[in-house]
């Protein structure tokens, strides 16, 4: 008996929780999946299942689509980020998953505005405002590797984006994406009110979890046309957060009349700075409030940007480039699916 507490002790990691050889397993086991009748699929009927899954029914369909989107990420930094099921730990993971996220959604969506949040020990605090530079969204999401502390509070963190999302113009797309480990949340009141609220003010909720089902979370996506998912396993979770890539489809509820009026949004094609007589002309960005000889002039009030696309901060102008726009109008008309085609015997000899 002695032996065996002192094999379990030795094989514990004072820096860790569980074992030292479950962090290192390879849960084979977990990717297993039957089909309606019990069977176990083959690996080539789970890569297919898989595709269709992230490239969803609608991918070649002609739906009306947010082009213009606002953002935010709500993470839990609660203590339960801190479990091994998603090697190595839930916050590990998640923060590697965003950090693709991020890149992804910006190649995209140029024209769009991302935000960062989180919650933790039964409070919630933003990170970064919403912003159009990656740049930024990726530094504070490396900040978030950190230790889960404390109580997810779902309804503060959606009032925190609420905040900031009720303001948006009514041509933007309104979103809210929430990576919860947590199955309880701490609020201060009825979270229910503030469900109605962002269903009110047409803000999509969409829910990852990672580790059950819980009953408001699956009601708040219902209530406001969102999403919600739990993930299997770490590449599961990878497909769930960057499926949301895709601008989502414009859906109208069963009271609201189907409108085809159009906002004009006004937007700037700013002209670079270009070297007089070989020689860098300096100017003060508005972004920074510093010294740059390679920004953007804007076409309405001739101030200075440091990168598009931006808006600028003194006429609050869109600036953006030609690629820009056109690779957000590419989700409107997608390319179709090739289809697989067998060559002619004939062709051979």
């Amino acid at each position: 008996m002695a032996n065996l507490e002192g094999a379990k002790d030795s094989g514990i990691d004072d820096g860790d929780r569980g074992y030292a050889w479950e962090r290192n397993v390879d849960r084979s086991w977990e990717a297993l999946e039957e089909d309606d009748s019990g069977r176990l699929l083959s690996r080539q009927s789970q890569n297919k299942r898989i595709r269709s899954d992230y490239e969803g029914e609608s991918a070649t369909s002609l739906l009306r689509r947010g082009m213009i989107r606002y953002l935010y990420l709500i993470v839990d930094l609660s203590r339960a980020m801190e479990e091994s099921d998603i090697r190595p730990t839930r916050m590990t993971a998640t923060v590697e998953i965003l950090m693709t996220f991020i890149r992804d959604f910006f190649e995209d969506n140029p024209l769009s505005n991302l935000g960062i949040l989180y919650s933790k020990a039964g409070t919630a605090k933003k990170i970064t405002e919403l912003s159009g530079s990656p740049k930024i969204h990726l530094k504070a999401a490396a900040s978030l590797k950190t230790t889960g502390e404390g109580d997810f509070s779902l309804q503060n963190a959606l009032e925190l984006a609420f905040t900031s999302l009720s303001s948006i113009p009514q041509y933007g797309c309104k979103e809210i994406i929430v990576i919860q480990a947590a199955l309880s949340s701490c609020d201060p009141d009825d979270v229910f009110k503030t469900v109605e609220k962002l269903a009110k003010g047409k803000i999509q909720c969409n829910f990852i979890g990672l580790a059950a089902e819980t009953h408001i979370c699956k009601y708040t996506a219902e209530k406001t046309n969102g999403k919600y998912s739990v993930a299997r396993d770490k590449s599961h979770f990878k497909r769930l957060v960057l499926s949301h890539v895709t601008p989502p489809v414009m859906k109208k509820s069963a009271d609201e009349q189907v409108s085809t009026k159009c906002s004009f949004v006004e937007m700037g094609f700013p002209s670079q700075a270009q070297n007089k007589n070989s020689a860098p002309q300096p100017a003060i960005c508005a972004d920074t409030a510093e010294v740059i000889t390679n920004g953007y002039y804007c076409p309405r009030c001739k101030s200075v940007a440091s990168e598009i696309p931006s808006e600028c901060r003194i006429c609050m102008l869109s600036l953006i480039a030609a690629p820009h726009l056109a690779r957000s109008y590419h989700h409107l008309f997608p390319v179709p699916r090739f289809s697989v085609k067998k060559l002619d015997s004939s062709l051979d000899e």
